[in-house]
């Protein structure tokens, strides 16, 4: 039907118009055409139309008509088939409805007697009679629809014209509702309580009215089963400050979250003639921002070296889990993906499309499973990127900042970035300065769940497995690693995500689909815990070590952190350690075997028994060493606790050296007396090194002998006083 959302006019205005019209025309039967005229001519009224232009509409009109006095019958029937008309009707409908009220002419009781049938048979049609009592007064109609035949002393005319003004205005002043984002996710405030016990969100949208009217109310329809049935049934929204007034209406309401998409039916107070049905789907459930360089970057779409398909992990995505990352093709530069993301539309993942990564199908499938809501991942990455790139200000944080702002709140935050830091050398304590200053930045931008600054956890991966040297040494990688693993443990809404079983592609960083589908559990299990969705239960964690005298045997105590039982070893676990002299990072010790001795200690034992004055390094998964036998291999606890996962947790990570103290440490041995006449020359260093360039060495003696040696100590005896 024509809509004129900028045609604020009441009904006591429409009634005016109408009735300075007619007013003074010869009065006579009122032909069926003339009705139409009217009906027509008003609907064609352009947005905006004022109260002058919609009596010179009608007044056009009516031109040339031998009208008469006008039956109360005539209007009544009129009125009540406009009014009876579905939501939505269309010109055509109105005007055949107008024709068969007007055909026969029907009396006053017949009408009365016809609207009380309709009354009874029709429950909506009463509701919006007793809804629009106060409107139709205000033009001369106290008793409403229900006393068409006990009129007073009013004129029939001016009523009759009043209810088809009533009747016409009623149309024109159905809502307009500004459509949510088709499949946008909105972040629910807890996870708890609500109408279907997963708490609620808060939506935001516009309501144009083209009257003030006492009450709205909205209902949720299931988007996502045939036939769109009713989920939520008409529930009152909150009035905004000064009332439902003609014209846009801000509304925020709150709805409850669930695992279906809604759609969003609006309509004055028991209206059936003025409810307007939704047409664009939305959630509430879970949104999980995602930010970081290219492994970010292969979490939301295909990214860099996939190395197979979602449908090669096995993986089915779930039906509720969505994307929204529309800047993810042109940031990175990387044209592996086959299809641009859509910057209007949020999209589930798929192979084929912009989105086809293992890890967003996986993480969003074990979310709304376990959670039992919608969820989505919202996000930017771009790779090759320093932390230093992303911070406030920069144009890669503006451009992750634009995104964000597209939903505006959110329960976590995925991170994962720090190659380009580690290969440049980058400060244990330098990155990790930096990333406090940028979460510092997003927390007083974002609310998490109940709009609270800064609430959303914080999950965090600086790199994970590593079988590339390209990044940077083992310990320019590992400050990288301690700068991430010193934040999270400074932030009490972080949680470190290890990603050592991640299996890589053939350029030995980035994940192929599978090792994405790792990341995913990992990820999904820090998400559930820091959501209070499941206890928090951290893997199992190397808490110190020792060797006894004369032992080849080093003994890693471990600390079960999730109330595991036991340890479990996967592949070689003896490939997840190596060991070098203390303060060394060459000349690592061979190891034989490793064995799970019990929950709490593993056993690693060499070829050779060290000296007993030799203390250790251990090295936990030293960086550039994760071969496929690495990744493949592992050690877990064997806590499973219903979260649809039948893994353990793996060791955390340590980057670190694990100290092995020397089982007998001795004193350093006084320097060696020098051979008579000789003259011995020491410089200060560690025990069995020489100094290297030219260095001032100290004479003691004279007469030198012809030969030289080197004592425990780091005394030199030299055939000169000079070293160069």
């Amino acid at each position: 039907m024509s809509h004129l959302p900028g045609l604020f006019v009441s009904p006591a205005q429409m009634g005016t118009a109408i009735t300075t019209a007619v007013s003074g025309v010869p009065v006579g039967e009122l032909p069926t055409q003339v009705h139409l005229d009217i009906a027509a001519a008003v609907q064609a009224l352009p947005a905006g139309s004022t109260p002058a232009q919609v009596q010179a509409a009608i007044t056009t009109a009516l031109t040339g008509q031998a009208v008469g006095e006008l039956p109360a019958q005539v209007h009544a029937d009129i009125a009540a088939a406009v009014l009876a008309l579905p939501a939505g009707a269309t010109p055509a409908q109105v005007t055949t409805a107008i024709t068969s009220a007007t055909a026969g002419l029907a009396t006053v009781a017949q009408v009365s007697a016809q609207i009380t049938a309709d009354e009874a048979s029709t429950a909506a049609l009463t509701a919006l009679v007793g809804t629009h009592t106060a409107a139709l007064a205000t033009v001369g109609q106290p008793g409403g629809l229900a006393t068409l035949d006990s009129h007073g002393s009013i004129p029939d005319a001016q009523i009759n014209i009043a209810r088809l003004a009533s009747a016409i205005a009623l149309i024109l002043s159905a809502p307009v509702l500004t459509q949510p984002t088709a499949t946008r996710i909105y972040q629910r405030d807890t996870r708890t309580g609500g109408t279907f016990g997963k708490s609620a969100g808060t939506v935001g949208f516009t309501v144009t009215l083209g009257l003030s009217v006492a009450s709205l109310e909205c209902r949720l329809r299931d988007a996502d089963t045939a036939g769109n049935p009713v989920l939520a049934d008409w529930t009152a929204l909150p009035s905004p400050a000064g009332g439902w007034l003609a014209g846009p209406n801000q509304v925020t309401p709150q709805l409850p979250a669930g695992p279906h998409r809604y759609i969003l039916d609006v309509r004055p107070t028991g209206s059936a003639l003025g409810a307007v049905l939704g047409t664009s789907p939305f959630g509430i459930g879970e949104v999980i921002a995602v930010a970081g360089q290219s492994l970010a970057v292969n979490f939301l779409g295909l990214g860099y070296s996939p190395e197979g398909t979602i449908a090669s992990t096995g993986c089915i995505p779930a039906a509720n889990g969505y994307e929204y990352a529309p800047s993810l093709a042109p940031a990175d530069g990387n044209t592996s993906n086959p299809v641009a993301p859509d910057p209007a539309t949020w999209a589930a993942p798929a192979d084929g499309t912009a989105y086809s990564s293992a890890f967003a199908a996986e993480f969003l499938r074990l979310v709304t499973g376990q959670a039992g809501v919608v969820a989505a991942l919202v996000g930017y990455a771009a790779g090759g990127t320093s932390i230093n790139l992303w911070q406030p200000g920069q144009t890669l944080n503006t451009t992750l900042k634009a995104t964000l702002d597209h939903d505006g709140r959110f329960g976590s935050m995925i991170w994962i970035q720090g190659h380009s830091d580690s290969q440049s050398g980058m400060s244990a304590a330098t990155y990790q300065g930096l990333l406090a200053f940028l979460f510092t930045d997003l927390a007083a931008r974002y609310a998490g769940p109940g709009g609270t600054p800064g609430a959303f956890s914080r999950l965090i991966c600086s790199i994970p497995a590593e079988a590339s040297n390209y990044w940077g040494t083992p310990a320019q990688v590992n400050a990288i690693r301690s700068g991430a693993l010193a934040y999270v443990a400074a932030d009490p809404r972080a949680t470190y995500v290890v990603g050592l079983d991640m299996t890589v592609s053939g350029d030995g960083t980035h994940p192929n689909q599978a090792g994405r589908l790792t990341m995913a559990r990992e990820f999904y299990r820090a998400f559930m815990a820091a959501a209070g969705l499941a206890p928090a239960k951290p893997g199992p964690s190397i808490t110190g070590a020792s060797r006894a005298a004369g032992s080849n045997v080093v003994k890693l105590a471990i600390t079960q952190g999730a109330g595991g039982t036991a340890l479990v070893g996967v592949g070689t676990p003896a490939n997840q350690f190596t060991i070098y002299p203390a303060n060394a990072m060459f000349g690592a010790l061979a190891i034989n075997s490793l064995t799970i001795a019990s929950p709490t200690e593993i056993d690693l034992t060499l070829a050779a028994a060290p000296a007993d004055t030799q203390a250790l390094d251990v090295w936990y998964r030293l960086a550039d060493s994760d071969s496929g036998a690495v990744t493949g291999s592992g050690i877990y606890d064997n806590a499973t606790d219903g979260d649809g996962l039948t893994v353990g947790r793996q060791l955390q990570l340590v980057a670190a050296a694990i100290t092995v103290a020397a089982p007998n440490p001795q004193a350093a041995p006084a320097p060696a007396a020098p051979a008579s006449g000789g003259t011995t020359l020491t410089f200060a260093g560690p025990a069995g090194t020489l100094p290297t360039g030219t260095a001032t060495l100290t004479p003691v003696g004279t007469n030198p002998p012809t030969g030289m040696a080197l004592n425990g100590s780091g005394a030199l005896l030299l055939p000169s006083q000079t070293y160069a």
